[in-house]
């Protein structure tokens, strides 16, 4: 495997600097879970500069189910996915899931998490292995401020070598419209055609945004979002407190609060913060046809107490 690491480090950077530069180890990858969506209006979104102490502020960027579905992705465990046993050195695996008109897709990434890195091995969907590597992405650990590491690899479905050169060029503090999150890295990752840009929360390690830029045209071609709170696309219980399905759904939804709690009234806000819809009967089922297509916070509210969750709308 072809692999070329080298470390660059900024002149200007104290002694203090240096102890505040946050820093991705393996022990911080641990048990992680996200839904992601796409943003669909990312013209005129800016790329700052490399350095350290940034503040991103993305918080306009707003995302949607509207044109791409938004899909739910976590760790699992080994065992648990399909293929396990064709990729024996695997000891970190992640499962992806999306629904598409009300159909459900899965797939599963097989990995080695060590204290050097993650190397991946390939990926399945729930009947076949989908992509085996011959020469494996590898991702070296831990990753400092600076650092720049090129990587060669190549599936067994790939007409030649792809190489991935990847640089962490900033850190500082992101702003999403799912909140504000300090301790923040910027991985920059140089291909061919496209450049990316990862951000990633450490201590604990937590992918929160990506951005992907055209090399020719210089223009953000595509933003990705990420809500860590635990909205989980593919499953029909939101919140653990909430039952709420089917979860996206096209018109109804069926809800249901712990030991069948009575409702007295559901309100539904759209990301703005507008209300959408009340009810105040019936209201255990409520018809959402008529909303536009996104996401959506569904308040229940019982006496005294108030109980929250999200849903999405296709």
């Amino acid at each position: 495997m072809k692999k070329n690491y080298f470390f660059s480090f900024l002149a200007f950077c104290t002694t203090l600097l240096a102890e505040a530069q946050p820093t991705l180890t393996s022990s911080e990858i641990t048990n992680y879970a996200a839904t992601i969506y796409s943003v669909p209006e990312v013209a005129g979104t800016i790329i700052t500069d490399a350095g350290p102490n940034q503040t991103w502020d993305y918080s306009a960027l707003i995302p949607s189910t509207e044109f791409s579905p938004a899909y739910y992705i976590s760790t699992i465990p080994v065992n648990s996915a399909p293929f396990y046993t064709s990729f024996p050195n695997t000891n970190y695996c992640q499962k992806a899931s999306i629904t598409v008109n009300e159909v459900l897709y899965e797939s599963y990434g097989y990995a080695n998490l060590s204290p050097a890195g993650i190397e991946t091995f390939g990926s399945s969907d729930p009947l076949e292995i989908t992509t085996e590597y011959t020469d494996t992405p590898f991702t070296p650990l831990p990753l400092v401020f600076g650092q720049m590491y090129s990587d060669t690899f190549q599936s067994t479905t790939d007409v030649s070598p792809s190489t991935t050169e990847s640089t962490y060029d900033a850190y500082g503090t992101l702003i999403t419209y799912f909140g504000t999150y300090s301790n923040v890295i910027r991985l920059k990752q140089l291909r061919e055609t496209y450049t990316g840009y990862s951000f990633i929360k450490v201590n604990p390690y937590s992918p929160l945004m990506s951005i992907t830029v055209d090399n020719t045209t210089g223009d953000v071609i595509g933003v990705n979002v990420y809500d860590t709170s635990g909205l989980a696309t593919n499953q029909t219980v939101a919140n653990p407190a909430v039952m709420l399905y089917p979860n996206p759904t096209k018109s109804v939804l069926n809800l249901q609060l712990p030991n069948n709690t009575a409702i007295d009234k559901i309100t539904i806000t759209d990301l703005t913060g507008k209300i959408v819809m009340e009810q105040s009967q019936n209201t255990g089922t409520t018809n959402v046809e008529n909303l536009a297509n996104g996401i959506y916070i569904l308040e229940a509210f019982s006496g005294d107490k108030k109980f929250e969750t999200k849903f999405i709308k296709q």
